[in-house]
């Protein structure tokens, strides 16, 4: 009898130098990200017609392709997701009374992300709002992604942090965020900072974040400032 198609998954990750240096995964844990697949996932990637698909991609790399298809069911083999707050229900309750989700953009919000940018020094700057399953932008400034979802957002590790501004200064060292696709792949945040939008009851919407694809820190003066701006959101909101 031949090999069953998790055992055969299992034999070219543990032969595949690429893969593991790719996504730098001792054994032990690739046999666990093998266990996770359903088994039409595994026929999936390891059928022929996956591969005539996207002949170019290499084994390691087809493998985050199926990962990213999976919408990261299995993610938490990779990455540490984000907290759940313990005021859940009414801060979802809180963001859905303020009617902003899935609003055209405004000049006043895109202003903000744009000042925020500036002030930090980042290419990219956004107005995050953060739902059950996904955080969206309300303003955004150098990414064309208009929501990514939450559980591999760094913005849903900010609303549950006690910190004014939470801040990253190197993501591929910090073991919450070192395998998270964000950060390893596009738009490659390595660095993030994000004030937490607070409202009246204390709950946390979401954030006015800034993100760089190098590490960095930012000083006591930005902080301050990118503070100062979450809380304009608010007004404004």
């Amino acid at each position: 009898m031949g090999l069953s198609w998790s055992a055969r998954l299992q034999a070219r990750l543990r032969h595949s130098l690429a893969t593991r240096k790719l996504l730098n995964l001792g054994s032990t844990t690739l046999t666990a990200v093998v266990g996770s697949f359903q088994e039409r996932i595994v026929r999936l990637f390891l059928s022929k017609c996956f591969t005539r698909v996207f002949p170019w991609l290499g084994f390691g790399k087809r493998l985050l392709f199926a990962l990213h298809l999976l919408k990261y069911r299995f993610s938490e083999v990779f990455i540490q997701k984000p907290a759940v707050p313990v005021n859940e229900n009414q801060r979802l309750k809180t963001l859905e009374n303020f009617g902003i989700l899935d609003t055209l953009p405004e000049k006043l919000f895109d202003n903000i992300a744009v000042i925020a940018s500036q002030i930090c020094g980042t290419p990219i700057a956004l107005v995050s709002l953060i739902d059950g399953t996904r955080q969206w932008f309300k303003a955004k400034v150098g990414l064309e992604a208009p929501e990514t979802h939450r559980d591999i957002s760094f913005c849903g590790h900010a609303i549950t942090a006690n910190d004014p501004v939470f801040e990253i200064k190197n993501s591929l060292v910090d073991p919450r965020f070192s395998d998270n696709p964000l950060a390893v792949g596009d738009p490659n945040v390595i660095f993030y900072a994000g004030a937490p939008l607070i409202a009246r009851d204390g709950s946390k919407i979401g954030t006015l974040c800034v993100i760089d694809s190098i590490p960095r820190e930012l000083s006591e003066s930005q902080r301050d400032s990118l503070r100062a701006l979450a809380d304009q959101v608010m007004v404004l909101l």
